[in-house]
């Protein structure tokens, strides 16, 4: 992924939280597009049933994930006897899924270019929650059905993106929080714009958008549930940390009815995920991401 974007911060001065906004917005318009390779994944990611071939057709303009995924089929995580050098026989190994997810979760260094360098725990802390919402995205679409489970892990990724976006405009001595007082430029919002402006899917946009307010998502309302569960299983599994001045997001009321869920679900999820963000870390680790 050879893109780089320009970073949000403006050119002198530190700006408050209520001053920020506007800035913001505006330079939305000025973000370079998200890289090609990846709208393009995102996109298939809707269709559970996509043929290797058109994988294949994707990931072989990028010599980046290309070597990645090399690297992950010939390392101790597949436990083949011999190392993979074909594309094609990669993805036949690892999976769509797997694919997928190397993709999109090796994109944490794009999807943090607000982030200072200096910060890194707040690095690690955005991208592991991150990660982990889409990892218990996953599991709930497969558990409840009515989304692709590839769909639900793509919205998980990009979920607080705006949040990404707001801290950066945040100056450390101002009033610690995250959110304006008008609920339409909230951080959810300022993600789907975001979104919109990167030619994302609709159902990426309006999950962004109302991942704390499912029930308003209107057709997109089940993939919007699924990501506002999924957020709150993270949080309760104590990955991610809530930056400074956000308040702890509640469970809409009726949404786990919605998806025909039960609170022992949710717990379920939240002992399980740990163990699935172990093993991304590591998938991304053995492949060079």
């Amino acid at each position: 992924m050879s893109q780089k974007t320009q970073p949000l911060r403006p050119a002198s001065g530190p700006v408050t939280a209520e001053s920020s906004q506007d800035a913001i917005l505006q330079r939305i318009g000025e973000l370079p597009p998200a890289p090609v390779v990846v709208v393009k994944l995102i996109t298939l990611a809707e269709d559970p049933r996509v043929m290797i071939n058109r994988l294949v057709e994707v990931v072989r303009y990028d010599q980046a994930l290309t070597a990645r995924l090399l690297r992950l089929c010939s390392s101790s995580f597949m436990g083949l006897r011999e190392p993979v050098e074909d594309l094609r026989e990669a993805i036949w190994y690892l999976g769509t899924t797997t694919v997928r997810k190397v993709a999109l979760l090796s994109q944490r260094t794009y999807l943090l270019h607000a982030v200072p360098e200096a910060e890194r725990e707040l690095q690690k802390s955005l991208w592991e929650h991150a990660a982990a919402v889409a990892l218990a995205s996953q599991r709930l679409a497969e558990k409840v059905g009515g989304v692709a489970p590839g769909a639900a892990f793509t919205a998980g990724v990009f979920h607080d993106l705006g949040m990404f976006a707001l801290h950066e405009y945040v100056d450390e001595d101002s009033e610690p929080s995250l959110e304006p007082a008008d609920d339409s430029l909230s951080h959810a919002e300022i993600g789907a714009r975001i979104a919109q402006h990167w030619d994302l899917p609709g159902y990426v946009v309006q999950a962004i958008r109302y991942h704390h307010a499912p029930s308003l998502a209107g057709e997109f309302r089940r993939i919007a549930s699924v990501i506002h569960v999924a957020d709150i299983v993270a949080r309760r599994a104590g990955l991610g940390v809530l930056p400074v001045g956000e308040i702890e997001p509640a469970l809409e009321s009726g949404t786990l009815d919605a998806l025909s869920l039960a609170q022992g679900d949710v717990q379920e999820l939240v002992l399980a995920l740990p163990g699935d963000l172990l093993v991304a870390k590591k998938m991304l680790s053995l492949s060079g991401g």
